[in-house]
């Protein structure tokens, strides 16, 4: 897993407290430190912060103050999916929307601050098209736009595969159906991939086809809920990046779907236990998500989730949090990611642990 720090998201957290829930990965953007007028490039600027440093750790690291691992975005997943696309005059710069408006990204001054900041791995900033299935009701003139945009954007990755510099930090390469052709001979470049969708099903359609055309790598996608999660894991995904914890906590949503932790051997394969298991589906199904802001939990003295070893299901109530919550206080939201959070892992956990049982098992009980 990896836990987006996107426009201060995982930031809600002190770093002690991430180091406990046991997040090893988190992703930044890029975009978000971008250079303007009056701000130096990012790699200049991290790297004379932390000059004097004796710290071992990357500069990008002891510039964020995060111990984990991390995944250098270009841009946010929504921006990298429908706002990244190479400028008309230079197929090695892209248009990308930021904090502080559209702003182009030259390619080669990426991958020059990436070696700078030496993260533990970096995504390629590469032009990704939307999937375009024209229908009977398409008008001509714009089937041939897309079509002419889908062609000229594999032009615009294969002129910058040709020409990309090494670099000692891995990198994780975009691709899609239209692209794959022209990446698989740069394979030996790329540590992993990226496969960005606009929905689940999108996704869970495209990864088949391309499995089977590229070389074997780690797939990696950005998924902002459990469902789609599944899904994913189900049709190859191996790395998730999600800010779905922290974006829940903020509407006031906690998450108490089924983790599969109750699958265990019983000699003849797997198989689940209790109320929640796959088999007793239609008639006890754990709750997706629970909206803390509803009166309904005003006098509600129990965990947000019966048996949950979190920090704040062991220590408060459904009837805190939702004062908390009603009366806007940060600690609520703070909580509410806390306990998301660790639900989100167990669900991972679950599924190392269960395996297809429990995929299938998530997939029937939410589907």
């Amino acid at each position: 897993m990896l836990f987006a720090t996107t426009r201060g998201l995982l930031p809600y957290l002190m770093a002690d407290v991430i180091a406990e829930l046991g997040i090893a990965r988190v992703t930044v953007d890029y975009s978000d430190f971008f250079p303007t007028k009056k701000a130096p490039p990012l790699a200049e600027h991290v790297k004379e912060l932390t000059r004097t440093s004796k710290s071992l750790a990357g500069p990008l690291n002891q510039y964020t103050g995060l111990d984990q691992d991390i995944t250098l975005l270009p841009a946010t997943a929504d921006n990298l999916m429908t706002e990244f696309r190479q400028t008309s005059k230079r197929q090695d710069r892209m248009h990308c929307m930021t904090p502080f408006g559209r702003q182009q990204l030259d390619v080669p001054t990426f991958i020059e601050e990436v070696t700078g900041l030496r993260p533990s791995s970096a995504v390629l900033p590469l032009p990704f098209v939307p999937p375009f299935i024209p229908s009977t009701s398409t008008e001509r003139n714009t089937a041939i736009k897309m079509e002419r945009l889908e062609e000229r954007s594999v032009e615009t990755v294969k002129a910058i595969l040709d020409a990309l510099p090494s670099t000692p930090v891995p990198l994780i390469c975009p691709v899609t159906s239209a692209t794959a052709a022209v990446v698989t001979p740069h394979a030996s470049k790329f540590s992993g991939w990226y496969v960005p969708h606009v929905v689940i099903d999108d996704l869970v359609a495209s990864l088949p086809p391309l499995l089977a055309a590229l070389p074997p790598r780690p797939i990696m996608a950005t998924l902002h809920d459990p469902l789609a999660m599944v899904r994913a894991i189900k049709a190859g995904v191996g790395i998730i990046d999600t800010a779905m914890p922290f974006t829940m906590a903020e509407a006031g949503l906690a998450l108490t779907c089924w983790t599969g932790k109750d699958v265990e051997d019983d000699g003849q394969g797997k198989r689940a236990q209790g109320s929640t298991s796959p088999e007793s589906a239609e008639s006890a199904v754990a709750p997706y998500q629970l909206n803390m802001w509803g009166t309904k939990h005003r006098e509600e003295m129990e965990p947000l989730v019966e048996g949950c070893g979190c920090y704040v299901c062991s220590r408060h109530t459904r009837a805190y949090i939702h004062h908390m919550t009603v009366i806007r206080e940060l600690s609520g939201t703070v909580m509410l990611a806390i306990h998301n959070t660790h639900h989100v892992m167990q669900l991972v956990d679950g599924i190392n642990d269960g395996g297809g049982d429990v995929i299938d098992g998530f997939i029937n009980m939410y589907g």
